[in-house]
């Protein structure tokens, strides 16, 4: 093999490898609204305390004793809040499926539920690329990409951590919402899929 295909090679290996990578900041807490703006969601990531590390390696280097606030880790939690002029209120605080937090959420206008959308740090994979929960806060159903999906898996464009699937996502009204799955060759469709029933309507 002569330096002239070596060199061809590698050049493709690295623009091949530029765009499949990808990177994600520290996940941090975020705040999604209901279209009316009556409805709040926050999202705390998971968290570690700053000292969990320092306190293991000093447990582990001197055998010394650690409290459980220094090694306790925080699992991603959704608050939902009901907004009336000043006034804010606590509608549901609440554990959430994903491992990290959820990439994006939508909320219904009369706060009887929530809509979560992919993991963060791996859009499109996993078990919790759509999760539905009701009006308390209570995990109703969740779905990986290929249960939802109107086109087969590998037809979307793709990094090294994720799958592009969708354009955008928003209610229609208070019982449905409305998905669109974009795939590489920039195809859409639209899928309903109604929240009380749990169900795609198309």
């Amino acid at each position: 093999m002569n330096k002239l295909t070596i060199l061809i090679i590698l050049f493709l290996f690295v623009s091949v490898f530029q765009v499949k990578a990808d990177s994600w900041e520290p996940a941090k807490t975020m705040f999604f609204y209901s279209e009316n703006k009556t409805f709040m969601l926050k999202v705390v990531p998971l968290t570690y305390p700053e000292k969990m590390f320092k306190a293991n390696y000093e447990r582990l280097k001197r055998k010394k004793k650690i409290s459980d606030k220094d090694t306790t880790i925080i699992h991603c939690t959704g608050t939902l809040y009901k907004i009336i002029a000043t006034d804010t209120s606590v509608v549901w605080e609440r554990k959430l499926i994903n491992r990290i937090c959820p990439v994006s959420a939508i909320i219904s206008n009369d706060g009887s539920s929530v809509v979560s959308f992919d993991n963060w740090a791996s859009i499109g994979y996993g078990f919790d690329v759509m999760v539905v929960y009701n009006e308390l806060g209570d995990l109703k159903k969740r779905y990986n990409l290929e249960d939802i999906s109107p086109f087969p898996i590998n037809d979307y464009p793709s990094s090294i951590s994720s799958l592009y699937w969708c354009c955008y996502k928003k209610y229609l009204g208070n019982d449905s919402i409305e998905i669109c799955f974009e795939n590489e060759k920039e195809a859409i469709i639209k899928r309903i899929y109604n929240v009380k029933k749990l169900t795609f309507e198309q």
